[in-house]
C-alpha cells in the first residue's frame, strides 16, 4: 500500500487549519514531517493522524517534550 504523502497546504485543508499551524507543529515536533529537500516539507497523513491521535488520547506525545 503506498503511503498519502501531501502539502502543507494540502494538510491544512483536510484538518481545517490555517498552513502557518502545521508549519509551527511541524517545527516543534507535535507532527512528522519528510523533508525532500531543504526547502520543501511534506507530511504522511497516517503519520500525522496517529500522532494526533496519542495527542488526543492523553497519551505522552509530542507536547510533552
Amino acid at each position: 500500500m503506498q503511503k498519502e504523502i501531501v502539502t502543507v497546504t494540502q494538510l491544512a485543508k483536510r484538518l481545517q487549519l490555517k498552513p502557518e499551524t502545521i508549519r509551527i507543529w511541524a517545527r516543534k515536533g507535535i507532527i512528522p514531517s519528510l523533508h525532500p529537500t531543504p526547502k520543501t516539507l511534506r507530511f504522511d497523513v497516517e503519520s500525522v493522524l496517529t500522532a494526533m491521535g496519542k495527542i488526543s488520547a492523553g497519551q505522552k506525545g509530542a507536547y510533552e517534550r
